[in-house]
């Protein structure tokens, strides 16, 4: 599962040689490692602590912050901005759609960023909110990488559109 570096020999911008560690896939498949343009903030809030550290261990060439209290990932989001946010529908305290709807109210554009993380059985207890996207537990850790690349880059190519 480790990626291993391969060594490439390039010139740099004043023609001398030099040698550079380049990350490629492990023999069993591990994608690359992304570079810091793709390396995406990501925020995860599931009340189980093992969701929130088997999902940091699939994102690790991602920053991942993980939260097991909505409240708490409410606080945080009043002064930073994520890529992605996936959040658990059921949980205790303040639910996955109550945490959504109030950041909906607070921050819409970070809120556009929420991917659900649910179990299949209460999606339709939730049509007002068919249009969050969401994420099927148990994932398979590649669909959950790939699905955030994807977010990750969508997001970005979106602010850069906003800014510019």
């Amino acid at each position: 599962m480790d990626v291993h570096a391969r060594l490439a020999r390039v010139r740099s911008a004043e023609g001398e040689p030099e040698v550079r560690s380049l990350p490629t896939a492990a023999a069993g498949g591990e994608p690359a490692l992304p570079s810091s343009a793709e390396r995406g903030r990501v925020m995860v809030v599931d009340d189980e602590p093992s969701i929130g550290s088997t999902i940091r261990r699939c994102l690790r060439s991602h920053e991942v912050v993980v939260f097991t209290d909505a409240r708490e990932a409410l606080e945080r989001l009043a002064g930073e901005q994520f890529d992605v946010i996936l959040c658990d529908l059921n949980m205790p305290g303040m639910s996955g759609d109550q945490f959504y709807r109030e950041l909906a109210r607070c921050d819409p554009r970070q809120a556009a960023q929420v991917t659900f993380l649910t179990g299949g059985s209460c999606d339709e207890d939730l049509p007002s909110l068919a249009q969050v996207p969401r994420l099927e537990k148990p994932f398979e850790p590649r669909q959950l990488r790939e699905e955030i690349a994807a977010r990750v880059a969508a997001h970005r190519a979106g602010s850069r559109s906003i800014a510019g």
